[in-house]
């Protein structure tokens, strides 16, 4: 029963060193072809989630996102300036 155990530790930690690689594999394929990936850590979560994005994607989705946050905080501004009348 413990050589059982033995045998079956050395095989999952070979195979967890095994797919690792073709991770790492999968990354460079994909950003060769202009496809950015990278891993992001996720609120409420151990494990990162990996996110890719096509070249430029980025930098526009961050834009975006500065835009949008300029807009509600000048929403905000007039709200509160205005009730105070």
């Amino acid at each position: 029963m413990k050589h059982l155990l033995i045998y079956l530790s050395f095989f999952i930690i070979f195979a967890g060193c095994a797919s690792s690689s073709s991770v790492n594999q999968n990354v460079a394929n994909e950003a060769r072809e202009g496809v950015i990936c990278e891993k992001v850590s996720v609120a409420g979560s151990r494990l990162p989630k990996k996110v890719c994005y096509e070249k430029g994607m980025k930098e526009e989705i961050a834009k975006k996102s500065k835009e949008a946050l300029k807009r509600e905080q000048n929403r905000n501004r007039v709200r509160i300036s205005s009730s105070s009348d």
